[in-house]
């Protein structure tokens, strides 16, 4: 499909930017707050993801890169939350609770916080460099 059946090159408004902003605050902070407090910035990655969805602006492929990077940053987060509480040691109430052993599990557990900050702060100069187009 040609660039000019999608959009106009260069042709954006303010709901395109205010997509950007929604997508890079709320992709950042919902994997990092939890529930409740998550839900906000989960309520603005949606509504970032349909004006995504509902410009003209975009491609299909830049459109599709910035739904599934998002999915991926987010069940990455979730990802990183589950196997910190894994690897978290097993205290009695009453004793000291140290741990000095760094496991494979807690390794990947960072890998995956990583890439859940990585995508959500890089998703946004992507979606803006593709309007410049």
């Amino acid at each position: 499909m040609s660039r000019s059946a999608v959009g106009r090159a260069g042709q954006y408004g303010t709901s395109e930017i205010v997509a950007i902003i929604l997508i890079a605050f709320g992709g950042i902070l919902t994997g990092v707050l939890l529930w409740p407090f998550g839900l906000v910035p989960l309520l603005g990655l949606v509504v970032g993801v349909i004006l995504l969805w509902r410009s003209p602006a975009w491609t299909s492929p830049a459109k599709l890169i910035g739904t599934f990077a998002l999915l991926a940053a987010f069940s990455f987060s979730m990802l990183f939350w589950v196997l910190n509480l894994m690897t978290a040691p097993a205290c009695d109430p009453g004793t000291s609770c140290t741990s000095s052993s760094v496991s494979g599990l807690d390794v990947v557990a960072w890998i995956f916080a990583i890439a859940a900050l990585i995508i959500p702060l890089a998703l946004p100069v992507y979606l803006y460099r593709q309007l410049a187009r």
